[in-house]
């Protein structure tokens, strides 16, 4: 995206956008891998054990880094909202655009997203 931020037009995020993408619709958290102690120990085994016991939740490397991903439970297999009619409040005010935007940043799944946006543009 280059050196300076250029807010996105939260306008393009629309409901065929978020039905076709989905990817707002869960929790991503990361850490280092290994402990910074003076014998390092290494938390991928330990992360996989505690989250990976479900196909909506899973542990992935990233780098050097430890990534717990979480998908919501309405979401079903292609990534569509089982409840988006009726969602709550919360999912139906939120814009990865508005909140791109607030944090000066892409969202995690901009380039996913970018392409969905310019085929709905056409």
């Amino acid at each position: 995206m280059g050196d300076k931020w250029v807010d996105l037009d939260p306008d393009k995020i629309t409901s065929d956008i978020c039905m076709d993408c989905g990817r707002c619709c869960k929790t991503t958290w990361a850490q280092n891998r290994f402990t910074d102690s003076k014998t390092p120990q290494d938390r991928l085994p330990y992360l996989q054990a505690m989250f990976g016991r479900s196909p909506r939740t899973f542990v992935e490397q990233r780098s050097d880094k430890v990534a717990c991903v979480n998908w919501c439970s309405q979401l079903m297999p292609d990534l569509k909202c089982k409840i988006y009619e009726n969602r709550p409040q919360m999912c139906a005010d939120f814009n990865c655009f508005v909140e791109a935007n607030a944090k000066k940043r892409p969202p995690e799944a901009y380039d996913h997203i970018k392409k969905l946006v310019e085929r709905s543009c056409y």
